[in-house]
């Protein structure tokens, strides 16, 4: 242990014989970091429909065959509406075997076959989408998952929550630092995180035909954003 003790001054003292400068190294220094949140809402100006076609039938051939012919007609009646080409796209295509509660010696009796065709719909024009929904329904869709609410053109309003963020971090800092009797010095590093979107109106449906224009209420949306600081305290 002696021998250990003695190091660091031969250290130096070789160090001083060579002409190099010892380097010393020095604590870091204290540090606070703080999250910052900021949100803005307006009303929205597009909806998000996820709908679809369910179809069954004794064989995965027909259940497909109606299924195709129905999604045929609810694409032609987007398409009519307006709704460009551009905004419509699948989602999602499943072919699946449906089972008895019948087992035999190869497992469960299939009773038929279900297919699932699924697209993401967006509608630009918000005074229509009740009138759209009833159609989407009307020509030939069974199933209308979620309709949210958004943004076509984010950008400014998700700066803004991120200006309102990085604010909302340096006021929670600067009571900490008062309330602690120290002062904050420079930012060491800017982190952000958080999903951009914030709560959203949404409504669930499963129906098979809707006798007049759907009723929505759009209300507001939200954009959200979150900012982790990390400010050196002055000593």
């Amino acid at each position: 242990m002696r021998h250990l003790a003695v190091l660091p001054a031969a250290f130096a003292t070789a160090a001083l014989l060579f002409g190099a400068t010892p380097v010393i190294a020095e604590d870091p220094p204290p540090t606070i970091a703080v999250t910052g949140t900021g949100s803005v809402s307006a009303p929205p100006d597009i909806a998000t429909v996820m709908t679809g076609v369910e179809t069954f039938a004794d064989t995965a051939a027909e259940a497909l065959d109606q299924n195709s012919a129905l999604m045929a007609r609810v694409f032609e009646t987007l398409t009519g509406a307006g709704v460009a080409e551009k905004d419509i796209q699948t989602s999602g295509l499943s072919v699946a075997p449906r089972y008895t509660d019948r087992k035999t010696r190869l497992g469960y009796e299939v009773a038929g076959y279900q297919v699932r065709n699924s697209v993401h719909v967006v509608v630009r024009d918000l005074g229509a989408l009740g009138a759209a929904l009833d159609s989407i329904v009307t020509s030939g869709a069974n199933r209308i998952d979620s309709v949210s609410f958004g943004f076509a053109e984010p950008g400014d309003m998700r700066n803004e929550a991120r200006r309102m963020a990085v604010a909302d971090a340096r006021a929670k800092a600067q009571l900490y630092a008062e309330a602690a009797g120290v002062a904050l010095g420079n930012v060491m590093s800017i982190t952000e995180g958080g999903g951009p979107v914030g709560p959203q109106p949404a409504m669930m449906m499963n129906m098979a035909r809707a006798a007049e224009a759907v009723p929505i209420a759009v209300g507001e949306s939200s954009l959200s954003a979150s900012v982790r600081i990390v400010w050196a305290l002055a000593q």
